[in-house]
Formats: structure tokens, sequence, C-alpha cells
């Protein structure tokens, strides 16, 4: 069996697992260049159904058993499609294959320094392009790659990425279809030899990095990466997302800190084995598993990440301060048991001190002696009960600064927490403050500003797309609304969802430096994508005219002034350009 068969087998049994017959994936294979993203896309939007000339009943009869991404307000009115005006922008909409890469790309889009480490690492790619490859109309949502011939997949999948960030900085669309960098991503993963079959969305994410780089520069692995290594100097690798689980042995509720220190050091292991972290990455991922699973414990979402206690060179110090921990815990523990004896908690359903209130009432009169004796008590009670939770305070105090003074202390700031490919909360800076005190970005040869960066006041925003299925004529597409934190820690703890959650945690250094500078063979590619855009909408204007004044008519009733338009119309031909010497051209006939 030679290699390009071999492909189309296993690009068959990936549409298949997706829920389409055997036709109907070889069918959509063959109209798409035998391009597995393309067909899914081309199966899922239902031009398939609508290029053999099936009814829309038999389509969705099909296609009703799958949740299909592509269903997502898919393509209404130009007028429907124009740039948010607030800090969202646009968006990216979600491909079938690999979903969850669309809200990932957008909340890395938001940080200055991602989008400029991918702008940077894919700097040869972007110098060889030409100004001349300008987009076709299908390129903004997935109908037309728009490559350049003889492009290896690796350059394919760093050009179709940086377009995207170049698209969500400039283009003047609502959103922008993501199957261009899925297919791609599918063309380098077969390239490498690897199949994607049945892929997590975490090994999805985590091969993202390695695809779209082989051998990372210094600024996208200190942006990205971040290496693990045992005490004895084991390398566990270089990681951009972390998989991690709230362990059943630890006692709800959990924090994402109780996760991440159970994750790297391991109860059943021993120290030698435990992980400590090296060269933090700018951009920590962390990805939980779906919370409509059994026992799956809600996991309390930490705004700030104090990662000093997990880095290596800290870990004689960090060892030392886990003995005192453990002190503390201990005590804890035994004056929690102290203080529920104290309060009868186990003999009784009242506490102590109601106990000896009641037990005053009944003897004031009977026995003032005995009351004398029993108010003794109730105060001595009371003073204990007060001096252990006094000591208990002071203790818990000392916990939570235990690790405040561990050297080389580095956080890491909550950014965005995706639940949905189609659900996601973003942190988004007031007035669109993230700038550095310093004038330029940190390139590849640049080392880190060492100044102190403070966070700049942000609102937390919640951004869902509406479905078609749920998409009014005047509906928006994109709901963006500005919610608090507790609502996003309440929704990261309690919505159901099959799909994993993702936590993007940031450092103060990538989400302060400045915005990076657009390519610009990118700026070039988008702007007439815009102008495309602007066509559509002048093309809907002269219908929606034309239509109106056709009704004017069959009413006869005179057309408004504002209404009447010429034939033929500009729409159908390229506008005259101008120069300052020339008036404008007539236009000219739709025969000519």
């Amino acid at each position: 069996m030679s290699s390009d068969e071999m492909d189309s087998s296993v690009h068959l049994e990936t549409l298949k697992s997706m829920g389409m017959s055997d036709e109907d994936a070889r069918e959509s294979l063959r109209r798409c260049q035998n391009d597995v993203a393309n067909a899914a896309d081309y199966f899922f939007s239902g031009r398939l159904k609508q290029d053999r000339m099936e009814s829309p009943s038999e389509m969705s009869q099909s296609c009703s058993s799958l949740p299909s991404y592509q269903d997502s307000f898919f393509n209404p009115e130009p007028s429907l499609r124009k740039r948010l005006p607030n800090d969202c922008g646009c968006i990216i909409k979600p491909s079938v294959i690999f979903p969850i890469l669309a809200p990932f790309l957008l909340v890395l889009h938001k940080i200055p320094q991602a989008v400029q480490a991918f702008y940077s690492e894919a700097a040869n790619t972007l110098h060889q392009q030409s100004k001349d490859n300008l987009p076709p109309n299908g390129w903004w949502c997935g109908e037309k790659d728009c490559l350049p011939a003889k492009l290896n997949p690796q350059a394919a999948l760093q050009l179709q990425l940086c377009r995207t960030m170049a698209f969500l900085s400039l283009s003047n669309r609502l959103y922008l279809d993501n199957t261009n960098v899925t297919s791609a991503y599918y063309k380098v993963a077969s390239a490498f030899g690897d199949n994607l079959l049945g892929l997590s969305e975490y090994e999805c994410l985590s091969r993202f990095f390695s695809y779209f780089s082989s051998s990372p520069s210094p600024l996208f692995s200190r942006t990205f990466l971040t290496s693990y290594v045992s005490t004895n100097h084991q390398h566990w690798g270089n990681h951009a997302v972390l998989q991690l689980d709230a362990p059943s042995y630890l006692a709800p509720p959990l924090s994402v800190e109780d996760c991440l220190q159970a994750r790297l050091f391991q109860i059943d292991k021993s120290v030698d084995d435990w992980l400590w972290m090296e060269n933090v990455a700018d951009v920590c991922s962390i990805l939980f598993t779906g919370n409509n699973t059994e026992n799956s414990a809600p996991v309390r979402l930490n705004p700030l990440l104090q990662l000093g206690k997990f880095i290596k060179s800290n870990r004689d110090q960090v060892l030392q301060k886990m003995k005192h921990e453990r002190v503390y815990r201990d005590a804890l523990s035994r004056w929690e048991t102290s203080y529920n004896k104290m309060l009868g908690r186990n003999i009784s359903e009242k506490d102590m001190p109601t106990l000896l209130d009641d037990a005053l009432l009944l003897l004031k009169k009977r026995n003032p002696s005995l009351a004398d004796h029993v108010e003794l008590l109730k105060q001595s009670v009371n003073i204990r009960l007060r001096s252990t939770l006094a000591k208990t305070e002071a203790t818990q105090q000392k916990l939570s600064v235990l690790y405040n003074d561990v050297a080389g202390d580095c956080e890491r700031h909550l950014q965005a927490v995706l639940l949905e490919p189609s659900l996601l909360f973003l942190r988004v800076p007031q007035n669109n403050l993230m700038q550095m005190n310093t004038e330029t970005n940190p390139g590849e040869d640049q080392q880190p500003s060492t100044g102190v960066h403070t966070a700049p006041p942000s609102d937390w925003y919640q951004v869902s797309f509406v479905s078609n299925g749920s998409l009014l004529e005047n509906d928006n597409i994109c709901d963006v609304q500005r919610v608090n934190f507790d609502s996003v820690s309440l929704t990261f703890e309690t919505h159901p969802s099959f799909h994993s959650r993702i936590l993007v945690y940031v450092s103060l250094e990538a989400l302060c430096s400045a915005d990076p500078t657009v390519p610009e063979t990118l700026r070039t590619f988008i702007d007439n994508d815009s102008r495309l855009f602007e066509r559509e909408l002048e093309e809907q204007e002269s219908n929606s005219m034309m239509a109106q004044s056709k009704i004017f008519e069959q009413m006869q009733i005179p057309v408004p002034a504002e209404n009447i338009v010429q034939e033929p119309s500009l729409i159908d031909c390229e506008p005259p350009v101008a120069s300052s010497s020339q008036q404008p051209k007539e236009p000219t006939s739709l025969k000519d």
C-alpha cells in the first residue's frame, strides 16, 4: 500500500469516527482533494448535501445526531458580522476538528508577548511571502486556504496562525473560521507520522506548540514552555500545557494550587522522584478534565498562583518549610479535635455553652450555689474556646505566608477560563492598559525586563457564541457580558461539561509588554480581506434598497430618491482607481 493510500485510509477512518457514513466520508474527501479538515467542514456545514441537491429535511436528519461546531453562527448577513466595538473585538469560530483550538488562540491573542513570540518564530516564513498573495473571498470562512505552492506543512501552519493573530488585531469582520489553522495542523501531524484519531484535548494543545516550532527560539520557549525535572536531575520535558486532576485523597474544597502540588509532589513517591519546575513559562496553561463525570471534585480558582515553592532552585528551602507545614497542620488537627470536644458536638446536638446556659436558667432559683459553679465552668469553657480559636487563626496565618519568602518567587495571574469551545471568560485590562514601562518589546536576544510591573485594573468578560439553531434575525452572534470574578469562579465549579476546562495564567511582564507590530505582508493580506468585507456590506445594502424599491413598485408607491439604484451595479465589477489628477470613470456595463 502506497503512502497516499495509507493517508486516505486514515482520513477516511477519522471522518467515519465523527459519525459520517462511508459514502459521505469518501465523497467529502474526494471533493476536498483528500484534505480531512476541509472535508469535515464541507460535510458538517451542509455543502455536500447542497451539492447533491437534497432537501433541507434530509440534510438535518443526517446531521442531527452529532454536535456540529459548524452550526455556530454560520455566515449570517454581513451587517451581523461586523467587529464588536468593545475590548473583545473579534473572535475565532471553532472548526469541527480540534474545536478547543479556537478559544485558546483567542486568549493567546490577548497576551502581547505571546503574539510577538508567534511572529518571531515564523519570521522566515513571513519574510518569504509575497504582498501579491491576496486573500480570496472564501479565506475568512475556511473555504480556501490561500497558501503558496510548495509550502511545507510546518510553514503553512505558521503562516495560517500568524494570519489569525493579524486578523484578530486588524480585521473589520466579527469572526474568522479556524478551519485553515486546523487543516494545516492536521497536515503537520501527518508529516510527523502521528495519528490524530481520537486525540484528546490535552494532546491537541500540547502537540500544537511542538508542531508550530521544532526548534523553539529563546523567546518562544520563555513564553510558552516550562521545563520539569526531578530531584535526581531526570528531565521530564518541556510542557506548554499541564494536565491536573483533583486528587481523591485530599478533602475538598481544593484549589488549583493544591492540585498542582499533588501533581508534582506525589505522596506515593520518594522526595527524590518529585517534580520541580525550571524556567517557568510566562504563559502557563493548566487543563482539568470535564466536570460532567462521576466523582469529579469541585476545584476552587486561584486568581494568583505563587509558583516559588515549585521551583527546583528553592528545593532545600521548600523541603525545610514543608516540615514546619506538617507541624502546623498536625497542631490544627489536634486543636480542631479539642475544640469539638469542648463544644460537646459528639455528645449532644447542642454545643456546650448552650447547654450551660440552659443549666443556669434551671438552677438560678432552685440551687443558687450550684448555679455559681456552673457559671465559673461556663467562663472557663469560653476562655479555652477563645484560646483555641486564637491559636488556630494564628497558625492558619503562618501557613498562608509560609512560602511567601521563598527565594525566586514567581507569580502568574489568571487571564482566562475556557469551559467550552463556545464559552470562555476573559480578563481584559481597563482602557486596554497593557503597556510596559519600557519602549520596546523584549526580542529574542533581549533579556526580559527586571522592572517591577503592577497589575493594571481589569474587568472579567463572559464571551459566548450563539448557535445558529437559536439565532434570531436581529440577535448578536457573539454575546459579551461583563461579570465579576465570583461569577467566574462559581461557573468554573458548577458548569457541567464533557469538554476539558482550561486555565491560562500569565506573568505581568508578558501581559504588560508592548503590542507587537503586525508584519507588513500580514497587514496587506488582512487589509485586502477587509476590503472584500466592505464590498459584502455594500452589496447587502444595495440588495436591500433594490428589494425595497420593488416593494414600492408593487404597491404603486413613489420610490424614495435614496432607494433608487442605477443599473448596472458597481458590486459586480471592480471599482476603478482614480488618481488625484483623474476624475472617477463612469461604471461600465455588466457585458463589458
